[in-house]
């Protein structure tokens, strides 16, 4: 979640990582989600950087610098629990 700016990014099963506005609660509104779409369980957000796993799915990189527009810019193959990410760093649990 980006507070400052009153984003939400939301792992996806249907498009793979959505941007929400938060910056009023009671009315949450999708800004745009990953093109291309993709299965997504877990999200880490670092900048205009999101990393997103899959499980079996493995993992993909979102650019969000755009949140009308977030834009998958790479994926890995593998089993991915979880991720987090620290500036131009992404940490990834592996099974």
């Amino acid at each position: 979640m980006d507070t400052r700016a009153g984003l939400a990014y939301v792992a996806s099963g249907e498009f793979g990582l959505s941007v929400v506005d938060v910056s009023v609660p009671g009315e949450p509104q999708v800004l745009g989600a990953s093109l291309p779409p993709f299965y997504g369980e877990r999200v880490a957000v670092s900048g205009s950087l999101a990393v997103v796993t899959s499980n079996s799915n493995g993992m993909n990189v979102v650019d969000v610098s755009n949140p009308y527009a977030p834009v998958t810019v790479g994926a890995m193959s593998g089993i991915f629990r979880g991720a987090a990410v620290s500036g131009s760093f992404a940490y990834l649990m592996q099974t």
